[in-house]
């Protein structure tokens, strides 16, 4: 049951029919999988527009009916989709190694989010998790160094200025051949503070980049960032967070769920964190220890937390979710971030908003 404070206009962030068949078909058990790839086989439209969400879970599936040895006349190009993720993923890797080991060498921490893990450790094979580009993090105190050091090895942003250092949490970095990855200067934009910022590098775990040493995130932060994430409003539906989280939870054997739950009170997130693992016990069956759930239920809250969870999760396709979402996430994310008492807090956001107006004025005309 979800608690009453859960209840909130969930729309984007949540796996449609389709969406849920795939996954379904995924991760359960080999009965339960081939039934819903029945449903789904059935009604999905192959000349007609095809979610770009189920495309990018393409790999997975390839994988999957291999596996329950399913002969399908989509398996030619199921496999086209996964060859083509592994091939993406190898050069991702191969390019964003050196500017890593450029960062280390100048003993610059650095720890890898998101993508490179999950495809290197948590899912089977390289090709299972399709990848964009790279999100490498940094400490927003070495930052500057980082951006020194990177446009020496020919990776520079054209994202990045002091305004935008204010107000965001990562830059595009790109390399004359096309590479690219994200450098973060905070992990997550909800984790602006030092003492949430401390707990990712403090619980880092060592992580091998192709033979690169870098960092990681702890197995149960990892959870929450993928959960933090995956759960935003987007007029494409992110529902890969369902297959990160479940393949997270599946395939860490040390999953500290206490550090769960601590953190999520800790940065204030515990509403999001605890709807996203609930619909995952609840549609997919993972193995959510109850006493977690509840402990994030018990956690009343802020009015700012309940705000910024409506806000992310809110419809915003429409004229009124825009008017309604926009206003809230201005406020929101620079309460995140502001420290001044009683008027000077207020008087601050007005500040905010003008420089976040002219740092997106700027990046829009470049």
């Amino acid at each position: 049951m979800i608690p009453a404070h859960w209840r909130l206009p969930l729309v984007s962030p949540f796996p449609t029919v389709a969406q849920t068949q795939v996954l379904t078909t995924i991760f359960a058990p080999d009965a339960e999988a081939r039934k819903a790839f029945n449903a789904w086989r059935a009604a999905v439209d192959l000349h007609g527009p095809f979610d770009s969400e189920v495309f990018r879970l393409l790999p997975l599936l390839y994988l999957r009916l291999r596996e329950l040895e399913i002969e399908d006349s989509l398996m030619p190009r199921l496999k086209g989709t996964y060859r083509h993720a592994l091939v993406r993923n190898i050069w991702l890797l191969h390019e964003t190694g050196p500017p890593v080991a450029a960062l280390e060498r100048a003993g610059i921490p650095t720890l890898m989010l998101k993508g490179a893990p999950l495809a290197l450790l948590s899912y089977s094979r390289r090709g299972a998790r399709p990848m964009a580009d790279l999100d490498v993090a940094v400490p927003k105190g070495r930052l500057a160094e980082a951006v020194r050091v990177l446009e020496s090895a020919g990776w520079t942003s054209n994202r990045l200025n002091r305004g935008a250092i204010s107000i965001f949490h990562a830059a595009p970095f790109r390399n004359a051949r096309g590479g690219e990855f994200d450098l973060h200067w905070h992990i997550l934009p909800e984790t602006s503070g030092k003492t949430i910022e401390a707990y990712f590098w403090e619980t880092a775990r060592p992580f091998d980049l192709d033979g690169i040493a870098t960092l990681m995130l702890d197995p149960a932060l990892a959870l929450v960032h993928a959960l933090v994430h995956g759960l935003r409003s987007n007029p494409v539906p992110p529902v890969r967070w369902v297959a990160d989280t479940l393949t997270l939870i599946r395939g860490s054997d040390d999953l500290d769920w206490s550090l769960l739950v601590e953190f999520a009170r800790a940065a204030h997130v515990t509403q999001r964190v605890g709807l996203g693992l609930t619909l995952l016990a609840q549609r997919f069956d993972a193995p959510v220890p109850v006493d977690a759930l509840q402990q994030l239920a018990a956690s009343r809250p802020t009015l700012m937390e309940r705000l910024e969870t409506t806000a992310v999760l809110f419809e915003t396709r429409g004229l009124v979710g825009n008017a309604i979402a926009k206003p809230v996430n201005l406020i929101t994310d620079y309460m995140r971030q502001a420290d001044e008492p009683g008027l000077r807090r207020l008087s601050g956001f007005f500040q905010y908003v003008r420089r976040r107006v002219a740092v997106n004025s700027v990046l829009e005309h470049r």
